[in-house]
């Protein structure tokens, strides 16, 4: 289980919570099952309305409670192969993103904001996020993770380090640190320019961490 990322953990554990109950409720061994008693909670979660994403995490997950027959998990076992493929046909994977949004929106509503001295904190602390977000394309937790400790301000820009693994990390190899470009051109949507402001801001809030404003700051 160490093996795993955070979040994969937390995808599984659903999965690891029903596991049990199903068992339970049909005196089936936890971590002694057969591929026949993991086919029946599969089917039983296809029965339920799961969709093809649900069933093959569930698959996923059940290859940590469910002996290898000999060198293959239960996911790789020919009959599981073939009932996730028959759950993909009869429900095909819709795709994660139906529609992309426009990031001019965005940036024209940035653009209209008052000054980032006139902002309130949530407002200022909302806008360099989505900065951030739209310059940096990393995905949230990198944001999230975001230490003010590895910013570093240099001429043209910050350089910005991530200390913590991320989804990105594996072994021998850690994100490294990205540069993120000032844009003098138009200051209000300069995404260095409103992290300097928030840093000045907030820095009489914190102790060494971007500041987590309350919503009604």
């Amino acid at each position: 289980m160490a093996s795993w990322h955070p979040a994969t953990m937390g995808k599984y554990d659903t999965y690891f919570r029903e596991w049990t109950l199903f068992c339970s409720q049909n005196s089936f061994p936890v971590h002694r099952a057969t591929v026949s008693q993991g086919l029946q909670f599969v089917t039983q979660l296809l029965s339920a309305g799961k969709s093809y994403s649900s069933i093959n995490g569930a698959r996923s997950a059940l290859s940590a409670f469910i002996p290898a027959d000999g060198q293959v998990t239960f996911g790789q076992q020919p009959l599981v192969s073939k009932f996730v493929k028959g759950v993909a046909n009869l429900r095909p994977p819709m795709a994660k993103y139906a529609c992309m949004w426009e990031a001019k929106t965005v940036l024209d509503k940035l653009r209209a904001l008052p000054s980032d001295t006139d902002l309130t904190l949530i407002e200022l602390t909302l806008k360099v996020v989505m900065l951030l977000a739209l310059t940096l394309c990393q995905c949230a937790q990198a944001i999230q993770t975001l230490v003010l400790s590895h910013v570093t301000m240099i001429s043209d820009g910050a350089q910005i380090g991530f200390p913590t693994k991320l989804k990105q990390t594996r072994p021998g190899f850690h994100l490294k640190p990205l540069l993120l470009k000032s844009y003098p051109l138009e200051p209000k949507i300069c995404p260095v320019t409103t992290l300097k402001s928030y840093i000045s801001r907030t820095s009489s809030l914190r102790h060494g961490e971007p500041h987590k404003p309350h919503p009604t700051t």
